[in-house]
């Protein structure tokens, strides 16, 4: 995977703060945050974030109306669309758990405007097993950076 200059050195923040917490992949879901690592962002009528690995392409999940226009403007081709009648958490789960993070230790900015009691009430749900880690306000502070 190539990744562009413009963002290369995003992923590589994204990761680091990662790492530091032993975390496998990153969940996004913040608006700001979205557009600033995958170069789209969408309002949330539904549900919609990227999963960034430590290692490889991230995925982008959101509902398939909004399909199009992501895969126009990220810079990675895994783009998973799901229709308005399907639960967009289970999606985001079923990606998770096909990519091998269904045991694994997700970062998330718990400070998200998207991230609610309800969405991460949802995933556990759906991921047992997995373990939500607070990254801290990285929606905000990382594009400072």
């Amino acid at each position: 995977m190539t990744v562009p200059a413009e963002f290369a050195n995003r992923l590589r923040k994204v990761r680091a703060v990662m790492g530091a917490q032993d975390c496998a992949a990153m969940l996004v879901d913040h608006g700001e945050l979205l557009a600033w690592l995958t170069g789209y962002t969408v309002s949330e009528t539904m549900y919609r974030a990227a999963l960034v690995p430590r290692e490889g392409a991230p995925c982008f999940v959101l509902r398939a109306l909004d399909e199009g226009p992501c895969r126009a403007s990220v810079w990675f081709d895994d783009v998973v669309g799901y229709a308005d009648d399907v639960d967009p958490h289970a999606v985001i789960a079923a990606e998770m758990t096909a990519r091998g993070f269904a045991n694994a230790r997700i970062g998330v900015d718990f400070a998200s405007y998207g991230f609610t009691v309800a969405t991460l009430t949802r995933l556990h749900r759906f991921l047992s097993s997995a373990s939500f880690v607070d990254l801290g306000p990285v929606s905000d502070t990382l594009r400072d950076s």
